[in-house]
């Protein structure tokens, strides 16, 4: 009877110790768990910046590299269509219409692609 009552006091001592060993261990895994996602979220949000300034500078440069070149036969001339060009700040008041820089400085903290409206009004021009 004795030996049936230490049994059964060990074999509930010891499940109370693993209960309370994985209760620890669980909130271990939980907050390690937690650490590494912040961890990794900071890490690939990084990641995704530095790939897409890298995407826009691959970008720029190929467009730079990619060029029209077209030949007018009846005045024997070359002529080249560059897709961007670095204009300087002396020449920005004589180079960028005036509608382009009124949009630009009411969105000032945004990065502006106007090739679609120029290129309609160069049409128009034609």
């Amino acid at each position: 009877m004795i030996g049936t009552l230490i049994t059964i006091f060990l074999v509930t001592a010891a499940a109370g110790a693993v209960f309370g060993v994985w209760h620890y261990f669980a909130d271990f895994l939980r907050d390690a768990m937690s650490y590494v996602a912040e961890k990794v979220k900071g890490f690939l949000h990084i990641v995704f910046a530095g790939a897409q300034a890298l995407l826009k500078k691959v970008w720029g440069g190929i467009k730079e590299i990619v060029k029209s070149f077209t030949y007018d036969r009846e005045r024997d001339k070359w002529k080249v269509t560059t897709t961007e060009r670095e204009i300087p700040p002396g020449e920005v008041e004589n180079e960028v219409p005036d509608y382009i820089r009124a949009r630009v400085e009411r969105e000032q903290n945004r990065e502006h692609d106007v090739t679609d409206e120029v290129e309609l009004k160069l049409k128009e021009c034609a």
